[in-house]
């Protein structure tokens, strides 16, 4: 929050400068593997997005921000990119398929004092762990994107509400999906469907993982179609519950933000 807060009201580059002194400040308080976490899951990320939301055309009233959808995609891309590092370092340093390291990393959960008051955990855990563990890296992956995109928004909040943010608004519309999203989905299932053992664990997991600006684009489209509704709160409400308790309804959300897409460029061409 800090960091943002600098890059949001000062410049990009500020926020590098405080960046570099944060990693400086834990490099005195912490070990190398802490810093490199920080740098990797936070810094990075971080000062990326922010560098791209502060991007501009125009002046004035006429000034054109950098789409925080497209920032947001790119964010994810290096995501995918994170776990495609690590998912390559554990292959071949470990020689194990990334399956096995899910199930150990779950092991424990199903030991744990949940499952003897339900007996269904340990199903579901079985299989998460066997035949849906790719979802682990998925949700791992939006869960970050997410809590660095909620954590900027809420910075850049506070700012305009002190008149001192160099942006008005980080909100995201419908439009401003990058045109290389659709590219990364088909090689990612074709590996998926393609690929055996590892390629085809790697290519489900990412797949997944650049579905989230799609998603996120669906939900701004739910959003732009109520605003003339009566009620728009309490059905808006109702959207998120059936979000939570009825997880297939993302699926309508995400077909919904790839529609989007393909309507713009259809029109575009």
């Amino acid at each position: 929050l800090p960091l943002a807060s600098v890059g949001l009201s000062l410049s990009a580059r500020h926020g590098m400068f405080a960046a570099v002194i944060a990693c400086a400040v834990i490099a005195l308080l912490a070990d190398a593997g802490y810093i490199l976490f920080f740098a990797l899951f936070i810094i990075l990320p971080l000062t990326h997005f922010v560098r791209k939301c502060l991007l501009c055309r125009g002046d004035g009233v006429a000034k054109q921000w950098y789409p925080a959808l497209s920032a947001l995609s790119e964010m994810t891309l290096l995501s995918a990119g994170v776990f495609m590092v690590f998912a390559l370092t554990s292959v071949h340093a470990e020689h194990i398929e990334l399956k096995t390291i899910v199930a150990a990393a779950l092991s424990d959960t199903s030991n744990s004092p949940m499952e003897d008051a339900d007996p269904n955990i340990s199903h579901y855990i079985r299989l998460l762990a066997n035949q849906w563990s790719f979802l682990v890296f998925a949700a791992a992956s939006w869960i970050w994107v997410l809590l660095i995109y909620a954590f900027v928004v809420l910075a850049n909040t506070l700012l305009v509400s002190r008149h001192v943010a160099l942006r008005p608004s980080l909100a995201f519309t419908p439009l401003g999906l990058p045109m290389w999203l659709p590219v990364i989905l088909l090689l990612s299932a074709a590996l998926a469907f393609l690929g055996k053992g590892n390629d085809s664990f790697a290519g489900k997991t990412v797949f997944l993982i650049m579905l989230l600006p799609y998603f996120l684009s669906g939900i701004a489209s739910m959003h732009r179609l109520t605003l003339a509704w009566a009620g728009r709160k309490f059905w808006l409400i109702s959207f998120y519950f059936l979000l939570v308790f009825f997880p297939w309804v993302a699926v309508l959300v995400i077909a919904r933000g790839v529609y989007t897409q393909l309507e713009g460029m259809l029109e575009h061409n």
